[in-house]
């Protein structure tokens, strides 16, 4: 037997599920899709579900989330990637180190030891501005410290796309921030916009 959790989740989770991946599987085989991409984390279950009813296109469950998405983000993307690096932090309690470390640009944290900027100094609303200005002010520099990433990204999402002309992406996130990235990083492999749906 099972709980009322269980049954509950099955009935109203398992039907909108199943939907969902039929609507996913419908307007793939209209657009030409030759290969589904389901980021994570949202996109694992969907896959699974996709996968245990269809095997008419190929899919792959891929590492893509927010995390990814600024750190391995083209410099087109650095509003985006500079908001996640400082702005978010405010306050948090989070030090220019915890930044620095997240964001996994250690070597950056030498331009603000050039301001004399100690990296255990706390991100607060009275600092940010200054912080932002000097990376704005060292934007080469910043977007360098991510190069190492971005390559790796490239590189992955190679691997990922193959041959394949015509991509499907699932990503279940509610801004589509990480999935334009994404778009971004796929047409720098050759697909034209309307090859990414």
């Amino acid at each position: 037997t099972y709980s009322r959790a269980w049954e509950y989740g099955f009935i109203y989770g398992g039907l909108s599920a199943f939907a969902y991946v039929h609507w996913i599987h419908e307007n793939a085989i209209k657009d030409g899709v030759t290969k589904l991409l389901f980021t994570a984390r949202d996109g694992y279950i969907f896959k699974k579900i996709f996968d245990n009813i269809y095997n008419d296109i190929p899919s792959e469950y891929v590492y893509w989330s927010r995390s990814a998405a600024i750190r391995g983000g083209l410099n087109e993307d650095r509003s985006y990637r500079l908001s996640h690096f400082l702005s978010r932090r405010v306050d948090s309690g989070e030090t220019i180190n915890d930044a620095l470390d997240i964001c996994k640009i250690k070597s950056f944290g030498r331009v603000f030891k050039q301001y004399q900027i100690d990296l255990d100094e706390k991100i607060t609303s009275e600092n940010i501005g200054q912080l932002t200005e000097i990376v704005l002010e060292n934007i080469d520099e910043y977007d360098q410290a991510f190069q190492s990433q971005i390559e790796y990204t490239e590189k992955y999402l190679n691997s990922v796309v193959g041959n394949h002309k015509k991509i499907g992406i699932v990503d279940l996130g509610f801004s589509g921030k990480n999935t334009s990235v994404l778009k971004r990083h796929l047409q720098g492999l050759g697909l034209k916009r309307s090859d990414i749906s």
